[in-house]
């Protein structure tokens, strides 16, 4: 065949004609004149079917107008006339992720990386598909890719922090995180992000600082709000977060995580009925939220809407029965409606939640059958707890070769004195920098060389066996000489009866609040003066007993020569040489129990567990039922009216 110019002419000129066209669509496809650059495209596939470019520009114009079967078609055939070409893998994976298809579009982003090392924007696009597939070592690595290609670019280094702080490595993704803040001040993601590491590295001040910016930036941004906190930080005040919460909802009030962070936000202040509410709000819109769950049964109990409680926290438990300050609750509203079995079943579900510490190393749990060589016994919660759980440990006798109890050091004396064939150690308690305290039992299972553990709470659940039954009059045994200088002590200053009070705990809250009392109203509620009191508040305030004297003409003696907080031991022995001792719900209503002074309860029994009596400790006088609404002038009503009974009883 021979070279004819004429058709070389007419070549060039199709060519030309079709480079123009290219541009001028290329053009038109920039300035979204989309019908216009679709028919260029058209014309030149037309001619030239296999011109790779062509294909890749018409299925991205396809994808952009929402054609995606055929955007997929026209890109798939690009890479497959040209796999070199990053560009089409690169948009390839874009209309593959638009089509539901995370796993094929990561691996055309991988492509489009392969194909060009040097292009940030594919490295971006992995980065971010990895992440959402949880493949965050990949995330992490395409992210830095990107970087290191545009190290100064502000969506790089967004994109490297946010890679990293999905991986759990919170200490690596400050730096991006801080230099993309610096270089795009008005982009909220960055703050938002940095605000998440600096509270994982207990950063609080600087968290709160990034995380106020990005609200002042886009206050709309409901999703900003829940990660607001209301703890102090350093000498600043602590942020109102129930306001902020509050203002999130009414942004987004059909946004289920917003009122679950508000109910967490009521629930933390112990604002029971407002953390009810928008607990219910958050489960109407997602019935199956984790937070809004927890956040509803605890509330419900404390506001005594026990029917509720119970029904609340054993739906919330079916979802998550992970949630192990649930099964107290439920525990506690089977135990107030006379179900004990129930109760025992969601008691003995209790290990991990809030009120037992993380555990290291702590040996096998014993089952109750076998009899171990070394049996320890593990403490529970406060020293008041002690009182209560160790009321049965003597049930443990003859059940293992050898036994060990842990308890707290303030305790252990009147323990040993208590249970001289037990062993007692101190609590194997650890501190952790910036968290809470743990157990450690490394140590203590290498030198006793313990084979199994029981929880000390657990001898209860092993042991009460009938809740219609008082529980024992007395357990613990007081230093004889002590109790004896406690009487010639008071015998110097009166010879009337002896009553101590406790009116407050050290420890206040909104909740435990409710169920205290001054001591002008303890006083005024017990009625005509038949004894000489004493007190039993270890954290008096300014005042206090002066304010009492003065408006009601009466004296509360504070016992000089004892530390009520820290001499425990000298504590049994005073109450042992009381008459009767009249308390709210604090260790020493069950101390003065525990060595057998008659003790009148303010409030209901131990554990919810009876009425009228108390089956943990016998010589515990629960003043309010378990069922009836808790009202403090109605239990000291009753208080004075038992308090006769046991001043007037036969000794």
């Amino acid at each position: 065949m021979t070279d004819n110019p004429h058709n070389r002419e007419a070549e060039s000129k199709e060519a030309g004609f079709f480079r123009e066209l290219l541009q001028a669509s290329l053009a038109a496809h920039r300035n979204n004149q989309f019908d216009r650059a679709e028919s260029g495209y058209r014309k030149i596939l037309a001619r030239y079917p296999d011109h790779a470019a062509t294909r890749d520009l018409y299925g991205t114009l396809l994808y952009q107008t929402n054609r995606l079967g055929a955007a997929a078609a026209n890109l798939e055939r690009a890479v497959g006339l040209d796999p070199g070409q990053a560009p089409a893998w690169n948009h390839l994976g874009a209309v593959r992720l638009a089509q539901g298809r995370p796993g094929d579009a990561l691996d055309a982003f991988r492509k489009a990386t392969g194909a060009d090392p040097q292009n940030p924007e594919a490295w971006l696009n992995r980065s971010r598909l990895a992440g959402m597939c949880s493949d965050y070592a990949d995330a992490v690595l395409a992210a830095r890719e990107a970087a290191d290609r545009l190290p100064d670019h502000p969506a790089t280094l967004a994109r490297l922090g946010a890679a990293l702080l999905a991986a759990g490595r919170f200490e690596e993704a400050i730096a991006p995180l801080e230099a993309a803040s610096v270089r795009a001040p008005y982009d909220v993601e960055p703050y938002l992000h940095l605000a998440i590491c600096l509270k994982q590295t207990a950063e609080g001040q600087r968290s709160q600082a990034a995380l106020r910016k990005a609200i002042l930036l886009a206050p709309e941004r409901a999703a900003l709000y829940p990660h607001l906190s209301g703890e102090p930080a350093g000498n600043h005040s602590s942020v109102d977060l129930i306001s902020w919460s509050r203002r999130a909802v009414c942004l987004a009030p059909r946004d289920s995580g917003l009122w679950a962070a508000l109910a967490a936000a009521c629930e933390a202040r112990k604002l029971d009925a407002p953390a009810v509410t928008a607990a219910k709000r958050s489960l109407l819109l997602i019935p199956d939220g984790q937070a809004a769950h927890h956040c509803l049964a605890l509330p419900l109990f404390r506001l005594e809407r026990f029917a509720e409680a119970a029904k609340a926290s054993r739906y919330a438990l079916l979802l998550y029965p992970d949630i192990a300050e649930l099964y107290f609750v439920a525990a506690a509203c089977a135990f107030v409606f006379g179900d004990p079995e129930a109760g025992w079943r969601y008691y003995e579900a209790r290990a991990g939640s809030r009120i037992d510490s993380a555990r290291v190393g702590l040996p096998p749990a014993w089952n109750g059958k076998s009899v171990p060589d070394h049996l320890l016994v593990a403490a529970e919660q406060g020293v008041g707890d002690e009182y209560i759980f160790l009321s049965r440990l003597g049930c443990l006798r003859g059940r293992a070769r050898e036994i060990t109890v842990e308890c707290d050091p303030r305790n252990r004396r009147l323990f040993e004195r208590s249970f001289p064939d037990f062993r007692f150690i101190d609590r194997q308690l650890k501190g952790r920098e910036g968290g809470a305290a743990y157990f450690d039992y490394g140590t203590a299972v290498a030198e006793h060389r313990f084979d199994n553990a029981i929880l000390a709470g657990s001898l209860l659940a092993w042991f009460v066996h009938d809740t219609r039954l008082a529980g024992p009059v007395s357990y613990l045994v007081p230093d004889a000489d002590d109790v004896e200088a406690w009487r010639r002590y008071f015998r110097a200053r009166t010879s009337l009866p002896l009553i101590g009070l406790c009116w407050r705990g050290g420890t206040t809250s909104v909740a435990r609040d409710r169920l205290y009392c001054d001591a002008i109203t303890m006083v005024e509620g017990l009625g005509p003066q038949r004894g000489y009191y004493v007190n039993l508040v270890y954290s008096l305030r300014d005042g206090e007993l002066e304010q009492a004297r003065n408006r009601l003409g009466c004296d509360i003696h504070d016992p000089t020569g004892i530390d009520q907080k820290n001499e425990l031991d000298r504590l049994a022995a005073m109450l042992s040489a009381l008459d009767a001792v009249v308390s709210v719900d604090t260790a020493v209503c069950p101390l003065a129990a525990a060595v057998g002074t008659p003790t009148l309860r303010l409030g209901r029994g131990l554990l919810y567990l009876s009425d009228g009596h108390d089956a943990v400790l016998g010589s515990c006088y629960p003043l309010a039922p378990r069922a009836e609404p808790f009202d403090m002038r109605v239990c000291l009503e009753r208080a004075a009216q038992k308090l006769r009974e046991i001043l007037t009883s036969p000794s």
